[in-house]
């Protein structure tokens, strides 16, 4: 009976493991959901105070475009967690994605700020 042992204390091991990965996941999908609360709240300030000072649309659209954009990342951030949690495999595909609005969310404001300097 000693030959099972190894496999018993070894699917043991596999199941602690699992659990704590699973704990881990859990505790990001957390913090990415609290972080996207802030975000939130952090765009409809921005915009409410562009709005009532001095009003200029281009900071107004800036400021909403770069915070949305931000909050598109840590949405996908999200999916991905919840998909390798549920999958149990980690796929490059949202990693991409991210990557993806992470240069497009660059690329109003460099034009933006490029724009500035020329007037």
């Amino acid at each position: 009976m000693r030959p099972n042992t190894p496999k018993i204390e070894g699917g043991r091991l596999q199941g602690l493991l699992q659990l704590i990965e699973d704990g881990i996941h859990l505790v990001v999908a957390a913090l990415l959901v609290l972080l996207a609360g802030l975000l939130t709240v952090g765009v409809i300030h921005d915009v409410i105070r562009s709005i009532q000072g001095p009003y200029h649309e281009e900071t107004v659209v800036l400021a909403a475009l770069n915070n949305g954009l931000v909050l598109f990342i840590v949405a996908e951030l999200l999916h991905t967690v919840r998909l390798t949690a549920m999958n149990q495999t980690l796929d490059a595909e949202p990693f991409l994605v991210v990557g993806l609005i992470a240069g497009i969310r660059k690329a109003p404001i460099v034009t933006a700020e490029a724009e500035k300097s020329f007037r």
